[in-house]
């Protein structure tokens, strides 16, 4: 058995640089002559994602209203270090910390006293190195209704705040695509509603993250394969792109400390499938690293030594961030 790798971090090394490196395994790998009545050369080439999520106009106006709560008190400075009951008569009141280059901050909305204790609305803010829609950061909002707050300043339970809707995040110019599939709030219970994603708070601000989501690949870098090997048409049966993807779910505590395997579907080259008189490889068993981390790589990251004669790691290959593929044949 022999090991293929490539990394997903330059579609100039991913579309012009593969064949070379496959061509010398071409004894491990199942080769097979492409099907042309399959696909056509165009659509492999016009795969774009788009950097913003279709949420419903209930998720939407309760991320507005996180937003709002923000700017109010980044307006105004009424900070705190840690939640307290006797802080809430003037409402909202958050606090904020910066680890990493990564902002996590949590803003009280509302609070109703009972004998027990105090029921508070909060939201949650992560603001990532990460590129948004416009140039700024990306930004995620976390929310919960009637979160527990004892009188002498714990929280009584989990708190739990669910992601608010599903966020994209296109990397290496829309060449790959991280999605984190979130959720919304119950109204009736204030808890979350399909909670793939949420954060978990204390008094003292945000301290577990846990992450359900996938990451998908441009056809214009790899297209998928069915079982048998032969290309899968541009849209599936429920009228979405078919990709090259991978699911994952786990749980951190940094945002810029993310690594985890992800198992990627059977896929083929897209610049090899673009040569119409040569047949592709197909790849079915593949691992995959997602990483975005700053403080580590996953040992199995092998990088080729064009990343060095060309200046890539210049910051270390701690400070790579990007998709690594190993793939098994």
């Amino acid at each position: 058995m022999k090991n293929i790798y490539f990394l997903l971090i330059l579609s100039v090394y991913i579309l012009m640089g593969c064949n070379n490196a496959f061509a010398a395994h071409k004894d491990s790998l199942q080769y097979k002559i492409k099907d042309k009545s399959r696909f056509s050369i165009p659509e492999l080439y016009s795969d774009h994602f788009i950097n913003n999520s279709d949420n419903d106009p209930e998720t939407d106006a309760e991320i507005g209203k996180a937003i709002g709560a923000f700017n109010t008190i980044e307006a105004n400075g009424h900070f705190t270090n840690t939640i307290n009951p006797n802080d809430l008569t003037e409402l909202p009141i958050g606090l904020k910390e910066n680890v990493s280059n990564v902002e996590y901050g949590i803003v009280v909305t509302k609070a109703k006293f009972t004998p027990e204790y105090a029921l508070i609305n909060v939201y949650a803010r992560v603001v990532t190195p990460q590129q948004g829609a416009e140039g700024g950061k990306k930004t995620l909002f976390f929310g919960a209704e009637d979160v527990k707050l004892s009188y002498n300043g714990k929280i009584i339970g989990d708190a739990k705040l669910s992601l608010l809707g599903d966020i994209n995040m296109p990397f290496n110019q829309n060449q790959w695509m991280l999605t984190l599939e979130g959720g919304r709030i119950n109204k009736l219970n204030g808890g979350s509603v399909n909670d793939n994603t949420y954060v978990i708070i204390d008094c003292d601000g945000i301290k577990e993250l846990s992450l359900k989501g996938n990451v998908q690949i441009s056809r214009n870098v790899l297209v998928p394969l069915d079982g048998n090997g032969s290309v899968l048409p541009e849209f599936g049966s429920n009228g979405q792109t078919n990709r090259v993807r991978g699911d994952f779910a786990f749980k951190a505590t940094d945002w810029n400390d993310i690594l985890v395997k992800v198992s990627i579907t059977p896929f083929a080259i897209t610049s090899q499938i673009k040569n119409q008189d040569k047949g592709y490889f197909s790849f079915f068993v593949n691992n995959a690293v997602l990483d975005l981390s700053d403080l580590r790589t996953d040992p199995s990251v092998m990088f080729p030594q064009y990343y060095n004669t060309h200046g890539y790691l210049i910051g270390g290959t701690e400070s790579w961030r990007g998709l690594y593929v190993q793939t098994l044949n």
